[in-house]
């Protein structure tokens, strides 16, 4: 059976970084170490109270669609702000 030219150059596809950070924590916890890991984008950890009450104040705001970078300076001022706090 002849292989498909595609198949033979999804060989050479490295590895996603996301997904390698995310084995890695996985292995780390199997092994008892405490981890956090932020690599695939999803917390492991319940959203703060505040948060969840931002965001659905947003969303009763009618803040529900996405917006590209550089379009929320709000909230960059916000994060500016607890980053300056802490």
């Amino acid at each position: 059976m002849k292989s498909s030219i595609v198949a033979e150059r999804l060989n050479e596809v490295a590895p996603s970084m996301t997904k390698a950070i995310t084995q890695r924590a996985s292995e780390l916890k199997e092994s008892g170490v405490e981890v956090i890991t932020l690599s695939h984008g999803e917390a492991d950890f319940d959203t703060p109270e505040n948060v969840q009450r931002a965001g659905m104040q947003a969303i009763r705001d009618g803040k529900t669609l996405h917006v590209g970078g550089g379009h929320q300076a709000p909230a960059r001022g916000h994060c500016r702000q607890a980053q300056t706090r802490q």
